[in-house]
């Protein structure tokens, strides 16, 4: 594993990403947001909620590009196919 970068593109206020540390990033505008993970796991992206009560969405994965192994999410854990 290495240094996976990228960018998120086409992203609004009201979204968070998390890169696999388990720590969520709020996205506040709609610039692009340069990433950087260690992790060869997908990064996730979720659309916050937006009142009391209200849960966030089911979450979007995005996976590396230089996997060299394809990731399958299954709903409890990413395996390896």
């Amino acid at each position: 594993m290495g240094l996976k970068e990228g960018r998120l593109t086409n992203v609004e206020p009201g979204l968070k990403y998390s890169v696999g540390d388990g720590i969520w990033h709020d996205i506040t505008s709609t610039s692009p947001v340069d990433v950087t993970t260690v992790y060869n796991t997908p990064i996730s992206i979720v659309r916050k909620s937006t009142g009391e009560g209200r849960l966030d969405s089911e979450p979007q994965f995005i996976y590396p590009i230089k996997n060299q192994r394809t990731l399958r999410y299954t709903g409890r854990k990413l395996q390896h196919k």
